[in-house]
């Protein structure tokens, strides 16, 4: 009884709404396809689904085929499960993009468009996220609400370096960070630049910030300070 209770059959979990299930084709219709997800348990992609693959691979979905398929609707007490091949295909940048976490690696995405809390930018298949907090390439100052819309607008197409900071699939959210990637990649260049910079060198850098003791000028990940007394021969009354 006991190795009864273990076989598969037996832990077999029901297909649940937003799962990602490798599954068994099982038969091939004009309308759809039947697939066994194991458990004695069979799913159905619809033909609205197929139809938006290519026909290369609907060619390739044959009987006794193993394919991912996300689940769109779970099994009901009159109705099989739904599924998804369509969807499922995107299985795979989930995957990276949760290596991409794991790793904390950065990457570099595309803005396609935004909305009023932030940026689109596509991972693979996916949509990812960058919250407007999250964006450092931004005009310094905004007089007003208003403009956040505006300025949000101006980066469609824009290239950014990012990383990703929260992957949760069932929730199909995947969000993205530029300050975060913008930081690290400082640390990185902070390391190489303390190593190789010398004294006496001249460098070039842009000034990043002002205060009455002097200016602080970005070297390229590192900044440096340039004490008022060395800004000028003469007397200098603020930088």
């Amino acid at each position: 009884m006991w190795d009864l209770l273990n076989t598969s059959e037996f832990n077999f979990v029901p297909p649940r709404t937003g799962e990602i299930r490798e599954g068994t084709i099982v038969r091939v219709e004009p309308n759809q396809i039947s697939v066994d997800l194991g458990g004695k348990k069979e799913g159905i992609i619809p033909a609205d689904d197929l139809e938006k693959l290519s026909a290369e691979v609907r060619e390739r979905l044959v009987v006794g085929g193993t394919v991912p398929v996300y689940v769109v609707r779970g099994e009901t007490s009159d109705s099989e499960a739904i599924l998804s091949l369509n969807q499922a295909k995107s299985f795979e940048d989930w995957l990276k993009a949760e290596a991409l976490l794991a790793s904390g690696e950065t990457f570099e995405g595309a803005v396609s468009t935004f909305n009023k809390g932030g940026l689109i930018v596509p991972f693979g298949r996916l949509r990812g996220f960058i919250p407007a907090s999250q964006v450092v390439s931004r005009p310094a100052t905004q007089e007003s609400a208003g403009q956040e819309s505006s300025w949000l607008e101006r980066m469609v197409s824009m290239k950014l370096r990012l990383k990703v900071i929260e992957v949760d699939q069932m929730r199909r959210r995947l969000i993205f960070s530029e300050r975060q990637a913008r930081r690290q990649w400082r640390k990185s260049q902070r390391e190489v630049l303390m190593a190789e910079i010398t004294d006496g060198e001249v460098r070039t850098g842009r000034v990043s910030n002002l205060t009455e003791f002097g200016a602080f000028v970005d070297l390229g990940g590192a900044d440096g300070l340039i004490h008022v007394s060395e800004i000028s021969w003469d007397r200098v009354k603020h930088p």
